[in-house]
């Protein structure tokens, strides 16, 4: 099984505890740390954003 990943900084699950969230129907995870910018700065987060969609599989 693969360790998950917060989408914006990168931090294991291993190592933080991460939360998951649904976006644009696909599943992410962001840790603890990272969920204050996601809510107050998104601008922050959009170029990680960005690249998790990337990654979708459409």
């Amino acid at each position: 099984m693969e360790d998950k990943k917060c989408f914006s900084c990168g931090k294991m699950e291993s190592d933080v505890p991460v939360i998951n969230l649904k976006y644009k129907q696909n599943e992410l995870w962001i840790c603890p740390q990272c969920i204050p910018n996601l809510i107050h700065n998104p601008d922050i987060v959009k170029e990680s954003l960005s690249k998790a969609e990337e990654s979708f599989n459409v």
